[in-house]
């Protein structure tokens, strides 16, 4: 029991240090540090660094973009579409920003990527279930005739994700989105644009 309760607090400090300073925020020091524990306990648990990022990646934060999903796939059929999509982007845009560091962490890392995609696969997490969940919130809208029988809901599902990825990863790396498009003007842009393209005619 006193092992787990040592994990869950690696995690936990992990979780929290990646939330207020990124990934580079993230060191064995540091969440040793927070967790109130020795560096060296945190290599009885994980392999590195990186393993001990994917871990708190895999296990934490899948929760918090469902229930993104959640509320969105809540207003199936009411309300204006297009300010539900702004405000599921808006959400989704501080997930993301956490998520964009850590995609290139584990594109460096082949051996703690693979480790963690089978993890997120033996638990159903990761981005396929999100994006399956992301296309069955379309196909509902598009049932009740509030989207285009025609639209692919896949792509609607890989533009909305896509979108919010790209300018989180893009502004991690540069500080600011090539496109002009500040945080703020996003949302709106984008679900303007992709309800548009979605409408029924």
């Amino acid at each position: 029991m006193e092992q787990a309760t040592t994990r869950e607090r690696l995690i936990g400090a992990t979780e929290r240090l990646l939330r207020e300073g990124g990934l580079s925020a993230v060191t064995t020091q540091s969440v040793a540090q927070r967790a109130g524990l020795a560096e060296g306990t945190i290599y009885r648990h994980f392999d590195c660094r990186d393993a001990l990022v994917a871990c708190t990646i895999g296990e934490r934060l899948p929760a918090e973009f469902d229930a993104l999903i959640d509320e969105l796939s809540s207003h199936v059929g009411t309300g204006d579409l297009e300010a539900n999509l702004r405000d599921f982007i808006s959400a989704a845009l501080p997930f993301f920003a956490v998520i964009a560091p850590f995609v290139g962490m584990l594109s460096a890392n082949r051996e703690v990527a693979a480790r963690n995609g089978a993890l997120m696969r033996e638990k159903g997490k990761g981005p396929r279930r999100s994006a399956e969940r992301l296309q069955g919130y379309f196909r509902e809208e598009q049932r009740l005739g509030r989207i285009a029988s025609g639209v692919d809901v896949r792509a609607a599902a890989a533009m909305l994700v896509g979108v919010c990825f790209h300018h989180s990863l893009i502004a991690h790396v540069f500080g600011t989105d090539p496109l002009g498009l500040t945080e703020a003007e996003l949302p709106g842009v984008v679900a303007a644009t992709l309800v548009r393209g979605l409408a029924p005619r």
